[in-house]
């Protein structure tokens, strides 16, 4: 696989995304060694075997996996046939 194959290229909001997503990758990492919160991150969240936490962790990881279905069913609320919303 080449890079010209990995990256979608030619549309402005793909590379805002591309954009905001590096960005805030950049500023969790800052934020994080600014404020040295690796081994809390490491011990409170990513290794924990407290049943409570993982629960959370189980949760958070939900929410953000439903984002794009709430969002489709929010769009498609208007029409049964999808004929009010074209989508190109």
């Amino acid at each position: 696989m080449k890079w010209s194959e990995f990256f979608v290229t030619g549309e402005p909001l793909i590379y805002a995304a591309d954009v905001a997503i590096v960005l805030t990758i950049i500023g969790i990492v800052f934020v994080l060694t600014y404020f040295k919160k690796w081994k809390w991150l490491w011990n409170e969240w990513l290794t924990t075997v407290d049943h409570k936490k993982n629960r959370r962790h189980v949760h958070y990881l939900r929410s953000f996996d439903a984002l794009p279905r709430r969002r489709r069913c929010a769009f498609d609320a208007g029409a049964a046939d999808g004929s009010e919303y074209e989508i190109s």
